[in-house]
């Protein structure tokens, strides 16, 4: 494509809500005002989008992909585009003609959750609604995705297409464990889970059980596992988990491989203003470990975002990362000082404190270097 603000997403993916909406993309801004996926392939909302996109447009929803572009930082359109560009190609040849039909299906199950991380919040984590209503904090009700919600008789109406189903949350291994169960049953005895890619993104704390005996049957089965730190780290920032237990259930997984060769392990860790400092820890601990891990980059909480620290944390931060031999960190060093650089220490301690008190934490004693840091930058 000719266009500079081109995307698959919009003809390729839907995002199923559990609101009951439906948007091209996790990362888009809203949802599309359609009360069916029939609605939402043929309206005017989701037609102007992919015209926008094709006549190199910014279009306003898609605000998180630019930014991380001009920061010079791989973002998911660039990255959906390189996956997919021969799969694109080959679907979709008109691009005009709305197809109610799509490749990869991204599934919010819910908000139901059994952690509390630190960058994270009541949209996606019923932990934060039940510390938020503990506190008298205002908050968000805890929301489901029910087992009669149209997508999942679409995904089986036109499984002979889909090449890849996504399952988030929330945990999505804490919900819609028998509508994910009778789906894979249908794509098995249907023929079709040979052609199709399943994937989750988990907190690690969970292990699947009714999914595990129609596993072996699909093209993939991708693990990603949620770790953001090592020990006492990872405990801060994805409390309440145990960093053992998560341990000893990624060895379930890596075991798991031998009967399921087609089960893809990685960790996925979220680059923060936290944990950037760290980094090489838990570079080294997959090398030693041999596992895969894919880096992604924080956007929300802003105040944890390391694009907009102010200069002086950036400094520290450079000084942590420059010599990492990581591709993404090596482009995360140099353009980390394009950001809005307005994020100061005593803004991120004002965040932490309260968590702190409320938690029976310390950040100073878990991340004392980069407390030390915070303190000082201005």
């Amino acid at each position: 494509m000719n266009s500079k603000t081109f995307c698959v997403n919009p003809w390729l993916t839907l995002h199923a809500n559990y609101t009951k909406g439906y948007s091209p993309c996790c990362r888009f801004k809203n949802n599309i005002d359609a009360k069916t996926i029939l609605e939402y392939v043929n309206s005017e909302q989701l037609t102007k989008i992919k015209q926008d996109l094709l006549s190199g447009n910014q279009i306003l929803e898609c605000s998180d992909c630019w930014r991380q572009e001009k920061w010079g930082y791989e973002s998911k359109r660039q990255r959906d585009n390189r996956t997919y560009n021969i799969v694109f190609q080959a679907l979709y040849k008109d691009l005009q003609t709305p197809q109610n039909r799509f490749f990869e299906y991204y599934v919010r199950l819910g908000n139901h959750c059994n952690l509390r991380c630190t960058t994270c919040n009541d949209d996606l984590s019923s932990g934060w609604i039940s510390e938020n209503k503990k506190f008298n904090i205002a908050t968000k009700p805890v929301e489901i995705l029910n087992n009669d919600h149209e997508v999942w008789q679409h995904m089986r109406d036109h499984a002979a297409t889909i090449g890849a189903i996504e399952f988030v949350g929330g945990e999505p291994f804490m919900m819609s464990q028998d509508a994910q169960r009778d789906l894979f049953a249908f794509f098995v005895e249907s023929g079709h889970a040979g052609h199709i890619r399943i994937k989750y993104n988990t907190n690690g704390t969970r292990l699947p059980k009714e999914q595990l005996p129609y596993w072996p049957h699909f093209k993939a089965i991708e693990i990603n596992v949620s770790v953001d730190g090592l020990g006492q780290k990872f405990e801060y920032l994805r409390y309440p988990a145990i960093w053992s237990e998560v341990e000893q259930n990624i060895q379930f997984y890596k075991n798991l491989q031998k009967s399921v060769p087609a089960l893809e392990l990685s960790l996925i860790h979220t680059i923060s203003t936290m944990n950037i400092g760290y980094i090489g820890e838990t570079l080294q601990y997959c090398k030693d470990n041999g596992l895969n891990i894919f880096v992604n980059m924080l956007e929300y909480p802003q105040v944890l975002n390391i694009f907009c620290a102010v200069p002086s944390i950036k400094d520290w931060i450079y000084s942590r990362i420059n010599t990492i031999d990581h591709p993404v960190i090596k482009q995360m060093s140099q353009n980390l000082y394009s950001g809005s650089n307005h994020i100061t220490g005593s803004t991120v301690l004002n965040f932490l404190r309260p968590l702190d008190q409320r938690r029976n934490l310390s950040a100073e004693k878990t991340f004392p270097e980069l407390i030390q840091c915070l303190t000082s930058a201005t």
